[in-house]
């Protein structure tokens, strides 16, 4: 959904006729689309650099890179084509829980916490993976 711009983002829900300030949630700085609150977000960046820091990855920083990404990374050994996709997967389904949780609890996660949970994610997918759950 993310890549095709179909998520509910404060852009698209404005094209749908819905009247709303359009500001990330997640930096309050700039306008939120799929390509701000994914990749441009101060907050997302740094959750993003931190996942690829702690788990050695190169994830994607610009959606438009995103297919030609995963199509150039899709060649080596299984575990990591699989752990790739995983690691993006999801960072963007927390990046986009945590804009939910800012949105209707008024609660908000460190980047620290978040990129943590996501490596914690990942880790335990791949490892279900590999053992065969």
């Amino acid at each position: 959904m993310a890549c095709s711009n179909k998520l509910s983002t404060v852009d698209n829900l404005k094209r749908r006729g819905m009247s709303m300030a359009n500001r990330c949630v997640l930096c309050a700085a700039a306008g939120e689309d799929v390509q701000h609150l994914f990749f441009d977000c101060s907050y997302s960046l740094q959750v993003w650099t931190a996942v690829n820091s702690r788990m050695s990855l190169d994830l994607p920083s610009n959606l438009g890179h995103l297919v030609k990404w995963l199509k150039e990374r899709n060649k080596g050994r299984a575990k990591d084509k699989v752990k790739r996709r995983v690691a993006f997967v999801c960072a963007l389904y927390t990046i986009w829980k945590e804009m939910n949780k800012r949105i209707f609890r008024g609660q908000s996660t460190s980047v620290y916490t978040l990129s943590s949970r996501i490596c914690y994610d990942i880790t335990t997918i791949m490892y279900h993976h590999m053992v065969g759950f």
